[in-house]
Parts: C-alpha cells; sequence; structure tokens
C-alpha cells in the first residue's frame, strides 16, 4: 500500500514541477509566448477562407487579458499541486511513523 502512495507522490510532484516550469518560462519571457497566444487567438494562420473566423479575438486588450488567466491558472495549478503533494507527504510521514 505504502509503494502505490509513493507512486501517486511521486507522480503528484511530477505534475507540480512541470506546472512550475510552465508558469515560470511564461512570466520570464512574456513576450514570445504572447505572441504563440496572440496568433492563436487571432487565428491569423488558418485558411483566410475558413468559416470558422468569425470567432477571432482581434482586440489586444483581451489577447492579453487571456494570457494573463493563462498564466494566472498555470500558477494555481501548480501551488495546488505543491500543496496537495505537501499533505500526501504529511499522511505518508505519519504512516511510516506508525509501523
Amino acid at each position: 500500500m505504502l509503494t502505490i502512495r509513493c507512486s501517486k507522490l511521486l507522480l503528484l510532484i511530477s505534475i507540480a514541477i512541470l506546472c512550475t516550469l510552465v508558469s515560470f518560462n511564461n512570466l520570464t519571457d512574456y513576450a514570445t509566448n504572447f505572441e504563440f497566444v496572440k496568433h492563436v487567438l487571432m487565428m491569423d494562420t488558418i485558411f483566410p477562407n475558413s468559416s470558422i473566423t468569425y470567432r477571432s479575438i482581434n482586440n489586444i486588450t483581451l489577447i492579453n487579458l487571456g494570457y494573463i488567466l493563462i498564466i494566472s491558472l498555470e500558477t494555481l495549478s501548480a501551488a495546488l499541486c505543491w500543496a496537495g503533494a505537501y499533505k500526501m507527504l504529511c499522511v505518508i510521514n505519519f504512516q511510516c511513523a506508525n509501523f
């Protein structure tokens, strides 16, 4: 049973590290990653005669707000994963002390 809990803990720590790195990268290299998000939201790289261009977002303020929301959710995900990993580690340590 302890092996399964430790593997779950390692998986959660791996996800927390990934979320932390992605969030850190987006915060430290805002301009480069913003260009990618801008192209996705503006839909300027799809075929011009496509019928889905009506839903593109061309307002730069909305694009900035969307990117800030993405970074915020990535940071929140990282924080929650780290908090969950800490709680799991506390539970595993408590159970190990009882053996």
